[in-house]
């Protein structure tokens, strides 16, 4: 699934990537505090997502546990992303 949004969906019409960010904390009736899915605003395919949901877990997880080695947290991330 590499490529545009339009020519992936003419092939897989039901074709969807989704990654929400959410917090327990959030009373005020939101779902998620951050969010990317296929809306047309990026490419849309495998591998910019993969890239873009590891960044962003990345960067969440490193700054609520500073004292873990950069080194391991990939290893732990990819499959979150995956599965």
């Amino acid at each position: 699934m590499f490529g545009k949004l339009s020519p992936i969906l003419d092939a897989v019409p039901y074709y969807l990537v989704d990654y929400q960010e959410r917090r327990a904390e959030n009373d005020d009736g939101t779902r998620w505090v951050d969010r990317v899915t296929t809306d047309g605003t990026w490419s849309g395919n495998l591998y910019d997502f993969f890239q873009i949901a590891i960044q962003k877990l990345y960067r969440e997880y490193h700054s609520n546990w500073p004292g873990l080695p950069a080194s391991r947290i990939p290893r732990f991330m990819k499959p979150c992303v995956k599965h």
